[in-house]
């Protein structure tokens, strides 16, 4: 649960900056977290943002999550988050249409 509150309050700070995060890396940050409340895990918003590929109002991140990373039993899983932007308002948080966890 407080790994949740940190991943929320980080991506609800960085969200408000303007600071070249496209919207959807947040939005996948948000439903990633509502999916693994009960994980340990870790994310890289830069590998996020680089695998980011936008065709028109559509998006999707191919990226990596990381359970227990530094652990004996680190695992690393493939996700794909898709969403749908505001074609009214490019910096609004886009919906998430998918999310899959390649396990």
């Amino acid at each position: 649960m407080q790994r949740w509150f940190g991943v929320a309050a980080f991506a609800i700070a960085a969200g408000g900056c303007g600071g070249g995060v496209d919207p959807a890396v947040v939005a996948c940050e948000k439903a990633i977290a509502e999916q693994l409340t009960d994980r340990a895990y870790t994310l890289d918003r830069a590998d996020m943002t680089r695998r980011l590929t936008r065709d028109g109002d559509r998006g999707q991140i191919e990226s990596t999550v990381w359970f227990n990373k530094g652990l004996p039993n680190e695992l690393a899983q493939t996700f794909t988050c898709q969403v749908l932007y505001d074609p009214t308002d490019a910096r609004a948080e886009p919906a998430v249409t998918g999310l899959k966890f390649v396990w």
